[in-house]
């Protein structure tokens, strides 16, 4: 135990020190999954890539040559080689990952899950073949750089160079020409050429600066140039000396300074050709070690990546298939009732320990489960024992519920007949008093009428005893009235009498006056002119005095007229009053009978209105009779619903009675019935009269009732349906109780509700299995 816990220690100090190396090589970027086991393939891949970024050396294209000389032996260049380091570190971390993953997959160990290793396995392999990869492309990236030097440097300089050379023999072949031949046009014609061959060379040069950027070709270009300008200087004395004939010192010009720059150029020309190809045999070189080294790091690679592989293959059989193995073995030996064994594997911490206590679990189970059957055989037979005694008591039972149930039917029968006899009396009281009640309406409406036609009546007799004792007063004013104008017609009659003395007393003066004025007119005719003017005044006067006699007469006539009219208005006076007073006499007469029709009227009218007051009450009563009736109708409908509801009740209570002492009776029936199954939360509707269907999780399920989860609180004894899987059609039943949340319903036990009922049970029994 001692050393096991030792070498737990060490491989747990190796562990650790892996990871500490293999962090040093990351980037810091990983530390938030350092807890994870599984961050090992993650820390890897930065490690490689981080190595990849850090630790190799720059491209051979950015290095700098080393100085070349212009003559003599070309010094060899440095072969650019990649650098061990990187290679050290992708083997150091390909070691170190393998140990990490056999230490992990040892047989037996258990410190790591199944899961974990796989991807260990898997992860190691693959970031092998990802630094592999990473390899392979950096040297491919090596080579491309060396393709990308030849096709964007060398080749260019090469063709260049060639290209100049080419030039300079050509103007050189030129000048020779036109130093040889003696014909002057011909020489006039190659003038041209050469000052073109010139142009061109002068042109190379202009433009060489761009090309050749590294000093050494610099450096060579400069003495090409400064060779150049020497040779062009010496070509005007050349061509001097050729046109004008003088062919020997032509022949000296060339053989001596022109030849001399001519070859200098020639030589740095050459050099720099010799700097190119060297370059690219440098190139050539590196090419063919990075083709070298990428070889061989492939193929060792590949080799790790197989070792690895054939590795932990090996080891994942070893850690993995033989414990697999062994508790399939332990499966079949449980699976064979053979519970006394012990279950290898319960203290890995990994899916095969998982696996292992599973079965250890399993196999306890079982054992209880045996302990348990044995338990419920004793209680079966003890519970048959139970049986027969209960079956005497069930008897007996059915017997006497079955007595009252029928008393109980047929009390309830008695109760809807006398209901139904009592609904009728209500009717036909109703119809009958809402006979009486129509006639008495129609009856006080008839009085009613008579009753406004009497006190229409009374008004009138009451206007007409008003009417004639305005009469009567107006008889007795005008009596009063005839004995004051009787008594003015005597005074207007004196008035006259009077009136007529008066005239006859105006007469007497007048026949006097007229009498003086006769004797005044004797005596103005006595007197002659002087009384001519007394005459006029006694001759008016006298007219005066006829006029007032005539005037006087005329007024006593009208007297006697008036006097005579008076007399006749006082005997008419008279004679009115009489009438008056005889009218007065009749009117006293009609007051009296019409104050004693008026008396009689009002007695009528009040004996109308007393007799509509009674008709009314009456009409009220009937009313009330009609209420009365109806409810006694509805008293009586609601004792025929008792009594059919006391009937159904009976009809339910009979039911569940003869369901209760079948479940009783038939045993087996009783187990099917008390039997619960899991109803495994599956969803079926529940549906009630007046309200829409829910859905509802089946708790569990028998042929007696079910136990549904639903909010819904229904009243105890609620008619239900509920639709199960495989039913064919909803199972009656009723709610009885609601707790928690638990909803408890009770089935109907006829045939088809119970036929329903096995075929989902059947149902409900297959799904589970096949879960």
């Amino acid at each position: 135990m001692a050393r096991s816990s030792a070498h737990a220690g060490i491989r747990h100090r190796r562990h650790h020190s892996i990871i500490n190396k293999l962090k040093s090589y990351s980037c810091g970027q990983c530390k938030l999954l350092a807890n994870d086991q599984c961050i090992y393939p993650v820390q890897f891949a930065c490690a490689v890539l981080h190595a990849s970024r850090t630790a190799l050396p720059p491209p051979p294209c950015r290095g700098r040559q080393a100085p070349i000389p212009l003559r003599g032996k070309i010094d060899e260049q440095p072969k650019n080689t990649i650098a061990p380091d990187p290679i050290r570190i992708y083997n150091k971390i390909i070691i170190w990952f393998s140990y990490l993953f056999l230490l992990n997959t040892k047989p037996g160990t258990g410190t790591m899950t199944l899961r974990t290793r796989i991807l260990i396995g898997f992860g190691t392999a693959f970031l092998a073949c990802l630094g592999l990869g990473l390899v392979s492309l950096y040297q491919t990236h090596r080579l491309n750089d060396v393709a990308a030097r030849f096709g964007a440097g060398l080749l260019p300089h090469v063709s260049v160079l060639a290209d100049l050379r080419a030039e300079l023999n050509e103007h050189n072949r030129l000048l020779l020409r036109h130093v040889i031949t003696d014909d002057a046009q011909a020489k006039a014609a190659l003038e041209p050429q050469l000052a073109d061959e010139v142009g061109l060379i002068d042109n190379f040069f202009a433009g060489a600066s761009a090309t050749f950027t590294a000093e050494q070709q610099r450096r060579l270009l400069d003495i090409a140039r400064l060779a150049w300008g020497q040779y062009r200087d010496s070509i005007p004395a050349v061509l001097d000396s050729s046109r004008t004939g003088r062919r020997s010192d032509a022949d000296a010009a060339l053989q001596g300074s022109t030849n001399a720059a001519y070859q200098k150029f020639l030589d740095s020309v050459n050099t720099m050709r010799q700097m190119i190809v060297l370059e690219a045999w440098t190139g050539v070189g590196t090419t063919r070690s990075t083709y070298q080294l990428g070889l061989w790091l492939m193929l060792g690679a590949m080799l790790a990546c197989a070792a690895i592989c054939a590795g932990g293959g090996i080891l994942s059989i070893a850690s993995i298939c033989r414990p697999v193995l062994a508790l399939a073995r332990q499966m079949r030996q449980v699976a064979a009732r053979e519970l006394d064994i012990t279950v290898v594997g319960c203290t890995r911490r990994d899916e095969i320990g998982a696996m292992a206590q599973a079965l250890e679990q399993f196999r306890q189970d079982l054992q209880a489960a045996e302990r348990n059957a044995a338990q419920r055989e004793a209680e079966r037979s003890a519970r048959e024992r139970r049986q027969a005694a209960m079956d005497r008591h069930t008897h007996d039972f059915g017997t006497a519920v079955s007595g009252v149930m029928a008393g109980l039917s047929g009390a309830a029968e008695d109760m809807r007949k006398a209901a139904a006899s009592m609904a009728e009396a209500a009717a036909g009281v109703r119809e009958h008093a809402s006979g009486t009640a129509r006639e008495a309406e129609t009856s006080s409406g008839q009085l009613t009428a008579v009753a406004a036609a009497i006190e229409q009546m009374t008004a009138s007799v009451d206007e007409i005893s008003r009417q004639v004792t305005t009469a009567a007063q107006v008889a007795r004013d005008a009596v009063g009235r005839a004995d004051a104008s009787q008594e003015t017609m005597k005074g207007l009659a004196e008035a006259t009498a009077r009136i007529g003395e008066v005239v006859s007393l105006i007469s007497g003066i007048a026949g006097q006056t007229n009498l003086l004025a006769l004797n005044a007119t004797i005596e103005a005719a006595r007197a002659g002119e002087a009384g001519r003017g007394f005459a006029v005044v006694a001759g008016e006067v006298k007219a005066l005095a006829r006029q007032t006699a005539t005037a006087t007469h005329e007024i006593g006539s009208q007297i006697e007229a008036v006097r005579t009219a008076t007399g006749g208005s006082i005997a008419a006076m008279a004679d009115v009053a009489a009438i008056i007073g005889r009218l007065d006499q009749v009117t006293a007469v009609i007051a009296a009978a019409v104050e004693e029709q008026s008396a009689a009227t009002r007695q009528i009218a009040a004996d109308l209105h007393t007799v509509t007051l009674a008709s009314t009450h009456t009409t009220g009563a009937m009313r009330q009779v009609v209420g009365m009736s109806d409810e006694a109708g509805t008293v009586s409908r609601q004792v025929l619903d008792a009594a059919n509801g006391i009937g159904e009740e009976a009809d339910k209570l009979r039911i569940e009675v003869d369901h209760f002492l079948a479940t009783v009776r038939d045993e087996d029936g009783e187990r099917r019935g008390d039997e619960r199954v899991a109803g495994s939360g599956a969803r079926v509707t529940l549906s009630t009269a007046g309200r829409a269907p829910i859905q509802v999780e089946l708790r569990d399920i028998s042929r007696a009732g079910a136990a549904v989860l639903s909010a819904w609180v229904p009243h105890p004894g609620t008619e239900v349906g509920l639709d199960l899987p495989g039913a064919g059609g909803a199972i009656a039943g009723r709610a009885v109780r609601s707790d928690s949340g638990v909803l408890g319903l009770v089935f109907r036990q006829d045939a088809e509700n119970l036929a329903r009922l096995d075929r989902a049970i059947a149902a409900l029994g297959t799904t589970r299995l096949a879960a």
